[in-house]
């Protein structure tokens, strides 16, 4: 491994403008040895029938060429703007095929945490597993990426049960079985009080992405010649620092748990548990969890009543937070004189949401309020919607190509759609233009089709 490192290292920096250029750049020379000893050299230890030889890694960087590192045969190159899609400046990281091939860019763009070469490391592994490894994979009927709204502290704080004994099962090496078995508990807790939230996927989708990003640091670090027992005894620390963030009351969303839950049973399964018969279920909508609990011995177990109260008032903070970041979007919602705004075209910005809502009046629906304004445009139109508007994504749709839907009377619309192709909008958060038309649902409800 130090080998290729020293000779990828010596090829970049064979290109003079490299030498100088910014903390990005010289990551990029760090992480493509990394890269390659995992994802080429050894992926079979991260996740069977996995890899990146016939995948392309792109580096961004304003102001300098961009980088790539091509899959098939470690080289790294330099390649124009005008040769891959111009959104990959948009957001952190994009998908597309380039050269007929999987491609994955990573846009730092001033974010300091992706400074770190762990971070960075971590967000290639992360969403490249999402998009190549995840492939056809299946969802459940009826699963959602949400949190019900109002929301219920109690879920939350079985969940965060679970995860405490589960982490304590895994620092303790599996040594302690009375952990597991307390883990096992809170989670048929959870799923049998909050069916509907068991219905979510997360845990298997992102759980299995973190495990991914988990394993793949270890072996960057450790070489691909390391023994379970290393590379879980890197885990351990792995699990006491990098655990357990969203699973605390400021979090306070089921979406983000999965992360923390769904990674860490992936790793018992794994390494504690020496299991090899859970990696296939994942693609049939199938949990870490569920295959770690199953059958397992429920022991009973409290939490202590400071926790309890902590979540319970977690809760009401909230619900008051979620209530002022939809302001009027249920009672709009149900208003003849608003209409549904479906907005589409290729996001040019990135839209990190506050939360994904799911209220419980309007089943199906999901509320996104975005926390930075998002731009969604094509060679000849677009629109910004400003942050903290309540976009949505509906149960049903009959726009195709939709990628949100908002809100706006009805009035505002039919005004600024005077000539009946083209929408101009200057209100409720949104301006721009988008051709498309106005129509009706077999429900009779009105809708605006975006057709960027």
């Amino acid at each position: 491994m130090n080998q290729i490192k020293a000779v990828l290292a010596l090829l970049f920096l064979s290109h003079s403008s490299l030498a100088a250029e910014s903390i990005a750049g010289q990551n990029f020379v760090n992480l493509v040895p990394q890269i390659q000893e995992t994802m080429v050299n050894c992926p079979e230890k991260i996740w069977p029938g996995y890899s990146w030889k016939n995948v392309n890694l792109f580096m961004l960087e304003n102001g300098v060429p961009a980088k790539v590192w091509h899959g098939e045969n470690g080289l790294v190159d330099s390649v124009n703007d005008s040769q891959f899609p111009s959104e990959s400046y948009s957001g952190l990281y994009n998908t597309f095929v380039w050269n007929n091939q999987n491609s994955l860019s990573v846009f730092p763009n001033g974010h300091r945490v992706y400074s770190r070469p762990d971070y960075l490391f971590k967000l290639a592994t992360h969403e490249g597993f999402h998009k190549f490894g995840q492939q056809g994979w299946k969802s459940r009927a009826d699963s959602t990426r949400g949190t019900e709204y109002p929301v219920d502290y109690k879920p939350r704080l079985y969940r965060r049960m679970l995860f405490d004994r589960l982490q304590q099962y895994f620092i303790t090496w599996g040594t302690e079985k009375s952990h597991l078995q307390k883990a096992a508990y809170w989670f048929d807790k959870w799923r049998t009080e909050y069916p509907s939230e068991n219905q979510s996927t997360t845990d298997g989708y992102e759980g299995t992405a973190r495990y991914v990003e988990s394993v793949s640091w270890m072996y960057a670090q450790k070489g691909c010649a390391a023994s379970d027992m290393r590379i879980l005894g890197g885990l351990q620390s792995e699990v006491i620092s990098y655990y357990g963030g969203f699973v605390t009351s400021d979090t306070f969303a089921l979406e983000k748990e999965g992360y923390d839950i769904g990674g860490l049973s992936a790793l018992t399964l794994r390494f504690i548990e020496k299991r090899t018969d859970w990696f296939a279920p994942m693609a049939q909508a199938v949990t870490p969890p569920e295959i770690l609990m199953k059958d397992q011995t429920k022991t009973p177990d409290v939490s202590s009543e400071k926790l309890e109260q902590e979540f319970k008032k977690a809760g009401e903070e909230q619900n008051k937070f979620l209530s002022e970041l939809m302001g009027t979007f249920i009672s709009d919602y149900q208003d003849p004189k608003y209409i549904r705004v479906a907005l589409s075209g290729n996001i040019s910005s990135f839209a990190s949401p506050y939360a994904f809502i799911l209220p419980k009046v309007l089943p199906g629906d999901t509320v996104v309020p975005i926390s930075e304004d998002l731009e969604l445009k094509n060679s000849v139109s677009g629109v910004t919607v400003k942050a903290k508007t309540p976009l949505y994504l509906p149960a049903t749709n009959p726009c195709p190509g939709t990628v949100f839907v908002l809100l706006m009377p009805l009035e505002k619309v039919l005004a600024g759609f005077s000539d009946g192709k083209v929408l101009k909008l200057n209100s409720n958060g949104v301006t721009g233009s988008m051709p498309g038309i106005i129509g009706r649902d077999a429900k009779s409800v009105v809708w605006f089709c975006g057709a960027l």
